[in-house]
């Protein structure tokens, strides 16, 4: 296997699993015993991943284009014997003089330094790959993180509410009717909570990685 086949695969390998991570925390999923994002044969691809997230509600169409060139890089080194470096990319792939071009309009000025020093045509596409898997790592990270807190804030915001009702119902004790109203309506109002635990559930998935 190519030093750059190794290279991309490996990177794909690490954004797919923080795919998974990403995923697992919006769907309320258990990664250790998902089937749809586990290791077993009936899990899904990483196309199918990276699609499902492409789907996510608010995604600007610059994210997506840069999940679907990463999609269409690691593909093509993972499947096709003839590319094994990024120059074969470009000029043997109806895609890839376009996919670089992106590359370089994305991320040319941020390794402009390292262009100088290397002067090394791979080694400039190994750079900028790096930077759009950085981009997308970078989004999953975040998605997870903006989701997480927003669960955070509604389980918070329902153990205030119950907070709530129990110093009323102290405070208007004296009024037999006023505190069988406020019991009754804590009593639904606990229901209610149990019955969106169990429905959509609260965890914290395993931390994702980054090299």
């Amino acid at each position: 296997m190519s030093d750059t086949r190794a290279f991309v695969i490996n990177y794909g390998v690490m954004l797919e699993a923080e795919a998974n991570f990403t995923l697992s925390a919006i769907l309320n999923i258990e990664l250790d015993s998902s089937k749809a994002l586990g290791d077993s044969y009936q899990s899904l691809g990483f196309n199918q991943k990276i699609t499902l997230i492409q789907d996510l509600k608010g995604l600007n169409k610059d994210t997506i284009n840069k999940l679907q060139k990463f999609m269409e890089i690691r593909n093509k080194f993972a499947h096709v014997l003839k590319i094994d470096s990024f120059s074969a990319f470009k000029t043997k792939t109806q895609e890839g003089k376009a996919t670089i071009t992106k590359l370089e309009n994305w991320y040319l000025n941020k390794i402009s330094d390292k262009i100088k020093i290397s002067k090394n045509k791979e080694e400039d596409y190994r750079n900028l790959f790096l930077e759009l898997y950085k981009d997308i790592w970078q989004f999953l990270q975040h998605t997870k993180d903006v989701h997480l807190v927003e669960k955070h804030r509604e389980q918070s915001i329902s153990y205030l509410q119950l907070g709530l009702l129990e110093i009323l119902k102290q405070k208007l004790s004296a009024s037999n009717e006023l505190a069988k109203i406020l019991e009754n309506a804590e009593s639904e109002m606990k229901e209610k909570w149990e019955e969106k635990k169990r429905r959509d559930g609260f965890r914290v998935p395993n931390k994702g990685f980054h090299e």
